[in-house]
């Protein structure tokens, strides 16, 4: 007898499952199974002792999965078979495809790369769980061949490597997928199954090894129920299509029955609202339910950081509350990003959690990565980075502090390749700390120190890249594995940490690195012993290596009853809890993206439906799988629901539309809506029911606000947290003002200024404080860096120019080749005198080098070409202001508390004489990225360095000139020409002129431009930002006499404003935001330091305005009115 339970709620589903088992057993039935999918095999073993007893429980009832239920058959019936696991089915496909290689056709390129191999596994389990046969495989594949051949190549190489595959298993184990049709066989045969009744939940379809399988066991026991989720059999809910499907197959097959399951739903009216109609498809709205805001909630924060924060203090709320830890579950959407850091926070506030570990957990624990970084290392040609994280990961006998000089060495060189194994008479001989620096003092001590962490440290990664040799058997490569692994003493370092994990008491870690070995030789053996004889390349060996680490899943069990759950959406389906919560639902991530996990495609699977072949996977059931998934979540919820995500608000995050369901869904005044995770103050529950988190912020209020006599009553913890409480609301999670002694301690009495100064205080107040302030460095950069490179162009550009003008009298009276011939003189100086020993450098350093030199004569030429079509010509290069060998003073700037001294290097100075009135122009070379001249960044106070110097110059009347003709940004990069189609010769040669322009602003008149470029017949200035129109008035970046005063002044202004600011002692942060690809917070080197989110930072958006409101905002500025385009 087969009755069906279609209920979508899982409380009323059970209800009826306890009440007829009770009624079963009352009937004198003894054996009472209730089969479950494997992951709920343990809460639904709970659950029967809760409801049922303990003791009824264990004498009458047997919960099971398929798997289990295969072990109690075995032990009862006989039978048993050895079946392979992941790791040997994945060699055994690799074995039967190095067979079949010769005779494929649509897959002989991919079918030995080790992700088509996990692909082709896949494939194979689905077509096999679903009743595919081979021979229904080769036929559908013969007849596709004439409708469609792509279809037709992929099924007929499919079927030839899934028959060898099968011929291997018959001649050895046989494959995971045979054990459900072998159970089958035997429960049909034997009389298991006599008397028994049957409680089939959990489920919300049946692939057809199961469905077979569950017929055979509903043909001959005496009872089965299956409950499924569906509101009956006419549910046309999108989220309950695949179960209704399911019922109807099961009623077409069997006479059955349909159970009464409209039994009321003990859950909150709003919560049982809210899973009813989130998933139906129905849009509903404004439903006038009391009490909906207490039961569902919705909040965001900044980052998934504070999103767990938020969540640990809600927990800890409700633990004060009287629920128990295993009251609550987590669903995390995007499980890989959110459970690191939910371990953390958690762990941070003492909240113990359980995560299941996911199927290719133990290849993500660091000991793994550094296995599989040396692999890289040893396979592709030593790259840095792969270098480093070995270094790095603890195994290369190597103390932190030696690490992490090695790094910044390899760093600082550009070690890289053959760079790592130099000639082991000299080491490496390049100075700790890079070009431009002397031996002096203990520097040599330093670099042999250095020479000697290279040798301890990467001696056992030489051997292993020395062992791995081109195109040897997988025996090789796992022999050689093997002997790295005993010379780095793997095991003993693994035992180490187990013991000190289990020393501060993270068990449940300490049981996964224990597999850590384990794992590690199940893969050497299998390897060696399947597929030992075959021939690899480096590469296919050690992503086949990590592949086959990646398909094994590590055992673990709670290491405490009560304990918080953490589940990924998948695995959550099947569970329920009193208070779910579940975290980053944004869009993409609830409901997930699915993507298939087959080599055919939705289309491609829909096709053979023809043929009577049936997989999941089509584009609807992909659809309604993740919705079924999402709906069974929702209802997991007994008491309390609360969905969050988090969004940047430098980078908003879209919620998941089904948030912006549940918003609208209920009327006001019990409306559900979006909060902030912490307060406005921005202090989190976490922190303050935390005794000594709460201890850290009354510490931190009673400093800032003395009160002093608040920390000194605090003597009991509960009078530590309820004193928390009360002075939440007096709270500023700020940062503190400098004292003045501090300010005059890290700064001096004079503040010190320049371009790069002025552009990070205005950029961050917090980003200066900690550059300037505190002094900390960036990480050394991987490349020749742009200080090094602008040095080197600046050293050349301003040589070459100086000549040519003091001995030439100017670039129209040479040539481009001796112009050329002057600077690779310079050049050579350059090396000769900054790069010593540029020749015993790595190629790859030589190689960005003369990239450079190449770029700097590119650079030379765009200049001579310039300046044969000007009357302007150059009379100052680095020009100093302030500083050593200065030729003009410092710019002083008077405070209101300290004073600030400017200086700086002003590239070019440009002259000339017009209409009998002197003019200059500003020249600065750039030879980073592309720099813009954007009014716009004056008014965030960035891009000052041009107006200053203009200013400088014409309150020093240079060279008796005081009229500016205005200032240039020279690209002294040679450009890359990039785009997403193809272009011509003319097309790159017009692009690349085009961005060879100057960027900057200019004299708005017309006898000065013709002066700067005589235009050629087309009316556009090649070199200058200046267009004219048909009546010859010029167009672009132009601005008038007064305009440029006006600028000047404005940069007055704002070097005060800057000296004031720094000298206040403000260092809270406000980064700069004018959109997306223009956020201080975006590339901020800084970040690692930075805690914006928590310490309150107020981002400073700028909206952008036109030209003409821009003159006017600066104008207003100037004459005292705020005014300054910022947006809330």
């Amino acid at each position: 007898m087969l009755e069906l339970v279609l209920n979508a709620n899982r409380d009323v589903r059970r209800k009826a499952m306890m009440d007829t088992i009770r009624e079963m057993q009352a009937q004198g039935i003894s054996k009472i199974y209730v089969l479950t999918p494997e992951q709920s095999t343990y809460v639904m073993d709970k659950e029967c002792c809760s409801e049922l007893g303990n003791s009824f429980s264990n004498q009458y009832i047997q919960v099971v999965g398929f798997k289990r239920l295969a072990r109690l058959v075995y032990a009862q019936c006989g039978g048993y078979e050895e079946l392979m696991d992941d790791g040997a089915r994945l060699l055994a496909m690799t074995a039967a495809v190095d067979k079949v290689i010769k005779e494929l056709d649509f897959y002989k390129a991919s079918a030995r790369r080790p992700d088509f191999l996990e692909m082709l596994l896949s494939t194979y389990t689905t077509m096999k769980m679903h009743g595919v046969t081979l021979a229904m495989l080769a036929e559908a594949a013969k007849q596709m061949h004439e409708k469609e051949p792509g279809l037709g190549g992929k099924l007929s190489d499919l079927s030839k490597i899934y028959m060898e595959y099968e011929k291997l298993c018959a001649d050895g184990t046989k494959d995971a997928t045979e054990e459900l049709t072998h159970l089958n066989d035997i429960l049909d045969e034997r009389d298991f199954l006599t008397s028994t009744a049957w409680f089939v939940d959990g489920f919300t379809d049946f692939p057809m090894q199961q469905f077979e399988l569950l017929s055979t066991i509903i043909k001959k026991s005496a009872y089965v129920m299956l409950t499924l989720p569906a509101d009956g059999m006419n549910d046309a809910s999108p989220a309950h299509q695949i179960p209704v499907q399911t019922a109807e197959m099961l009623c077409k097959k069997f006479d059955a029955e349909i159970a009464d399951s409209q039994e009321e739903t003990k859950v909150h009216p709003a919560l049982a609202a809210l899973q009813k109609a989130l998933c139906s498809g129905e849009v509903v709205k404004n439903l006038a339910i009391p009490g909906a805001e207490k039961h569902i909630k919705l909040f965001y924060d900044p980052s998934p950081y504070q999103e767990c924060q938020h969540i640990a203090g809600t927990i800890m709320k409700a633990i004060r509350n009287g629920y128990r830890y295993r009251d609550i579950s987590i669903v995390l959407c995007e499980f890989d990003k959110y459970a690191p850091i939910l371990s953390t926070v958690c762990r941070r506030y003492g909240i113990p959690i359980y995560l299941d570990s996911q199927k290719d957990e133990i290849a993500k624990k660091p000991i793994m990565l550094a296995v599989f970084a040396a692999l890289d290392s040893a396979t592709r040609g030593m790259q840095t980075e792969h270098v480093l994280q070995y270094i790095k990961s603890g195994m290369c006998n190597l103390t932190t502090e030696e690490c992490d000089t090695l790094e910044t060495y390899a760093r600082v060189w550009l070690i890289h390749g053959s760079g790592w194994e130099p000639d082991e008479s000299t080491g490496w001989t390049g100075h700790p700390d890079g070009y431009g620096h002397e031996f002096r003092g203990d520097d040599a001590d330093r670099l042999k120190a250095i020479n000697e962490y290279r040798v301890r440290g990467l001696g056992p990664l030489i051997q292993l890249k020395d062992a791995l040799k081109k195109d040897a058997t997988v025996a090789d490569y796992i022999t050689a594995l093997y002997n790295f692994l005993e010379e780095i003493h793997l095991t003993e370092h693994l035992q180490e940490i187990v013991d000190e994990l289990m020393d501060t008491d993270r068990d449940q870690l300490a049981m996964e690195y224990s597999q850590v070995s384990s794992v590690l030789n199940t893969a050497m053996e299998q390897m060696y012993g399947s597929i030992g004889h075959l021939e690899k390349s480096q590469g296919d060996f050690v992503k086949l290596f990590k592949l086959l680490c990646k398909a094994y899943k590590i055992a673990t069990v709670p290491v405490s009853v009560d304990q918080i759950e953490v589940f990924s959406i998948g695995d959550a389906r099947y569970t329920d809890s009193k208070l779910r919560y579940i975290a980053g639902a944004e869009e993409g991530s609830f409901p997930a993206y699915i993507q298939a996990s087959s080599l055919l495609s939705p289309d491609e699977i829909l096709a053979l439906r023809a043929f009577q072949i049936s997989l999941p996977g089509t584009s609807d059931d992909l659809v309604y799988r993740s919705l079924c998934d999402i709906d069974n979540v929702i209802h997991g919820a007994q008491k309390m629901l609360v969905l969050s995500y988090a969004s940047d608000p430098a980078a908003p995050t879209t919620p998941s539309h089904l948030l912006l369901r549940i918003k609208n869904m209920f009327a006001s005044p019990n409306n559900v809506d979006f909060e902030r995770g912490c307060g406005e103050n921005g202090i989190y529950d976490a922190d303050l029911l935390s005794t000594e988190m709460a201890g850290r912020l009354l510490g931190r209020i009673s400093r800032q606000h003395k009160y002093e006599d608040i920390a000194l009553s605090l003597s009991t913890v509960d009078a530590l947290q309820n004193t928390a409480m009360r002075v939440m609301d007096k709270a500023d999670w700020t940062l503190n003002d400098l004292s003045k002694q501090s300010i005059k301690g890290l700064y001096g009495n004079v503040i010190n200024l320049s371009a790069t100064r002025t552009d990070t205080y205005s950029s961050c107040r917090y980003h200066y404080f900690l550059k300037y302030g505190l002094a900390l460095r960036e990480p050394p950069r991987g490349k020749l860096s742009s200080p090094l490179f602008g040095k080197f162009t600046h050293f050349v550009l301003e040589g070459t120019a100086r000549e040519v003008e003091n001995e030439h009298s100017g670039f129209q009276n040479v040539s481009r080749e001796e112009v050329s011939a002057i600077a690779q003189k310079y050049i050579e100086e350059y090396k000769n005198t900054q790069m010593k020993g540029l020749d015993s450098q790595p190629e790859r350093f030589q190689a960005m080098f003369k990239r450079n030199c190449r770029e700097v004569m590119s650079i030379l030429t765009s200049l001579h070409d310039e300046m044969c079509a000007s009357d302007f010509h150059g009379t100052d290069f680095e020009l100093r202001i302030g500083g050593e060998n200065a030729q003009l003073p410092s710019i002083k700037i008077k405070g209101d508390e300290l004073d600030g001294t400017y200086t700086g290097i002003i590239d070019r100075v440009d002259v000339c004489e017009v209409n009998g009135k002197a003019y200059f122009r500003v020249m600065d070379y750039k030879t980073g990225r592309s720099k813009t001249f954007d009014m716009g960044d004056f008014l965030c106070g960035l891009s000052m360095q041009l107006p200053l110097y203009q200013s400088a110059l014409q309150k020093l009347g240079y060279d008796n000139r005081s009229e500016s003709a205005g200032m240039l940004y020279v690209p002294a990069k040679d450009p890359i020409v990039a785009s997403d189609t193809k272009m011509d010769d003319d097309e790159v040669s017009a692009e690349h002129k085009k961005m060879q322009q100057r960027r900057g602003i200019l004299l708005n008149d017309k006898a000065v431009l013709n002066a700067m470029e005589h235009v050629n017949e087309d009316g556009k200035g090649r070199y200058i930002p200046v267009k004219y129109s048909k009546d010859g008035n010029p167009t672009g970046d132009l601005a008038t006499a007064e305009q440029l005063d006006t600028l000047s002044e404005y940069t007055d202004l704002v070097m005060k404003e800057i000296v004031d600011g720094i000298a206040s002692g403000n260092v809270q942060g406000n980064p700069i935001s004018r959109g997306l690809d223009r956020n201080a917070c975006t590339y901020c080197p800084m970040k690692a330091a930075c805690h914006k989110d928590i310490c309150n930072f107020h981002m400073r958006y700028r909206k952008a305005l036109k030209t003409d409101e821009l003159w006017a905002a600066l104008k207003k500025k100037v004459h005292g009115d705020s005014e300054d385009g910022e947006t809330a």
